[in-house]
């Protein structure tokens, strides 16, 4: 909505200059609402933000305890992907291709420095911690609350996994992006830390990045 507006607001624009506004856009708006959710959660949560999952001191071993979550579970993703493939073959051809993420195929039209540098900010920092904020720290917490169950949470972590996918446009991806939701879903609760399933996030949108990079 911030993006449509200022596009109204500046008129038309270059296309990489329209990119840049739009991932700055995406950048400053993500920003004011990641600051959003941390001042509404910290009254609400027991531990404030601690129990909310934002302990900068397990970060040491987040990290890499994340690299290896995600490892673990990117056979799954990588089967899911080539399932859909599969299928995408049998409806539509041969021809049929996995269409990219608007993001990466920012990535690959536009050669300039800056929108290549925005659009990474965005997909492997603001994004990832944005949405890890919301749908696992926010919305999986929330619904496990009203659900009261304590020793069961995945039927919390299914719901959050699909709300996950579905605020992500092409339907293609979301089968694995529901795998990637229910591996971060379930890394948080495991343990209890939000910077968990942020690297797992931050790492798998970075492996996407990199690869277009280096093409």
């Amino acid at each position: 909505m911030g993006g449509s507006v200022v596009r109204w607001l500046v008129g038309d624009l270059p296309d990489s200059q329209g990119v840049i506004l739009d991932n700055l856009v995406v950048c400053t708006t993500g920003l004011v609402a990641i600051a959003i959710i941390i001042v509404s959660v910290r009254p609400f949560f027991a531990r404030r933000l601690k129990g909310f999952g934002l302990n900068i001191r397990t970060i040491y071993r987040d990290l890499p305890a994340a690299f290896v979550n995600l490892l673990a579970i990117w056979p799954l993703i990588m089967a899911v992907m080539m399932l859909t493939l599969y299928v995408g073959h049998f409806i539509y051809g041969p021809d049929f291709q996995m269409p990219r993420h608007e993001g990466l195929k920012n990535l690959s039209e536009y050669p300039q420095l800056m929108p290549r540098i925005l659009v990474t900010v965005v997909a492997v920092i603001v994004a990832p911690l944005l949405e890890e904020l919301l749908f696992r720290g926010l919305f999986q917490t929330m619904i496990r609350s009203f659900l009261n169950v304590k020793n069961s949470p995945w039927l919390a972590i299914a719901i959050s996994s699909a709300l996950f996918v579905l605020m992500h446009v092409d339907k293609l991806h979301w089968p694995a992006l529901y795998v990637l939701g229910v591996g971060m879903g379930y890394s948080y609760e495991k343990s209890g830390s939000l910077f968990r399933p942020v690297f797992m996030h931050m790492l798998f949108n970075a492996t996407s990045v990199i690869s277009v990079w280096i093409q």
